[in-house]
């Protein structure tokens, strides 16, 4: 058996080779994560524009049926209870994305007894009262020219506590208010 005895050129060389082992491997690893990292960003860019797409459509479709809930009440002299019933059933059933609908008229501080009797008359809850957001108890502010509270409210169940909510007594509902009047 020949053995010669292995000198720093040897074991520098096998150095060498070790490292460029490693290096190349470090290479290829570092250029596959980098094509890993471009698919999946490519594929996130795909699945956020498709989806920006899709709430694009289903904002378009939700404000359609808010335009079609506004020319009932704007084709109508008094929209029933059972007419917006129906009318909005038929937009929850396909919109998954809108859970409700609801709308308030405004009310004088005068008129708030009148239109409580009125409303339970006209087949709204029972316990009907115009009411502010801390509790079902609390009268809605009356030192501002009107009130809005919520008369009619679809779907009714699960949605017992929104009836007769005045939407001008927070500074966010208010906020909202003017933004529909304008």
């Amino acid at each position: 058996m020949d053995s010669q005895p292995r000198g720093p050129r040897s074991a520098a060389l096998i150095v060498l080779l070790a490292a460029f082992a490693v290096g190349t491997a470090l290479a290829a690893y570092v250029a596959i994560a980098a094509m890993d990292e471009a698919r999946i960003h490519s594929a996130l860019r795909t699945l956020t524009a498709r989806r920006a797409h899709e709430l694009d459509i289903e904002l378009t479709r939700g404000m359609q049926s808010l335009q079609a809930l506004r020319a009932l009440f704007e084709s109508s002299v008094r929209v029933e209870r059972e007419e917006f019933r129906i009318f909005t059933r038929n937009i929850l059933a396909r919109h998954e994305s809108i859970v409700a609908f609801a709308w308030s008229p405004s009310v004088s501080p005068s008129r708030v007894d009148a239109h409580e009797l009125a409303v339970r008359e006209d087949g709204g809850p029972a316990d009907y009262h115009v009411h502010g957001p801390e509790s079902p108890a609390d009268p809605a502010a009356t030192d501002r020219a009107s009130c809005f509270p919520l008369a009619f409210v679809e779907p009714g169940p699960g949605n017992e506590a929104a009836f007769g909510l005045d939407l001008a007594a927070t500074a966010t509902g208010r906020s909202a208010l003017r933004r529909a009047a304008a």
